[in-house]
């Protein structure tokens, strides 16, 4: 799979984005070659605040008063006070949740109704009792869906990091974070850098 490819933004970019706030975001993307998502995140990182569109104080709308019937069948089809949806699961009942960002999959319990933990970390404090502060439970073969008591170790937070250091990715994240601070001080915007290494 090709890695998509970062493009960064320009100070013309910068500037033609300040004078038009009043466009929308599509319409930004439109005249940059950029998506309208890319366009917000520009925004919202860089403190472009478009004009407040709001409703004035006051303002009345053209629907105030009137009362809305939905016509069909839509009185006998609706949720009735109490009712839960048919899949709703039960005390102990146990899913399978992926967490996309880290690529992971981990097992989760119903504790009660809207209450949900970690199943290894349930199995681990019926056992064993309350997690520590600032550890955490991990599977010793690495696999999340073995969740086996002899499976699962309690270990600091600070151990963890120390198992998982990856020092030839770390230095090329930190190269990456370097180079995207000094673009935003192009812009007069502070970062990191000027926290750490007292950049002027």
């Amino acid at each position: 799979m090709k890695k998509k490819s970062f493009k960064w933004w320009t100070t013309r970019e910068y500037r033609y984005v300040k004078d038009n706030l009043h466009q929308t975001d599509e319409e930004l993307g439109d005249a940059l070659g950029r998506t309208p998502s890319s366009v917000e995140g520009f925004r919202n990182r860089n403190g472009l605040i478009k004009p407040d569109n709001r409703f004035e104080k006051g303002f009345t709308p053209w629907n105030k008063g009137i009362s809305y019937k939905a016509g069909g069948r839509s009185a006998e089809t609706r949720f009735k006070p109490g009712q839960l949806p048919w899949n709703t699961k039960k005390d102990y009942d146990v899913t399978v949740r992926h967490h996309k960002r880290a690529g992971i999959s981990y097992k989760y319990i119903r504790i009660s109704q809207g209450k949900w933990m970690l199943l290894h970390r349930f199995v681990w404090e019926q056992i064993n009792g309350s997690i520590p502060k600032g550890h955490i439970i991990i599977f010793r073969d690495g696999d999340t869906m073995n969740v086996a008591p002899e499976n699962l170790e309690c270990i600091s937070m600070a151990e963890n990091l120390r198992r998982n250091h990856n020092r030839p990715k770390a230095s090329v994240s930190m190269k990456s974070h370097w180079d995207r601070c000094r673009t935003y001080e192009t812009f007069g915007l502070k970062t990191s850098r000027h926290y750490c290494m007292h950049v002027s």
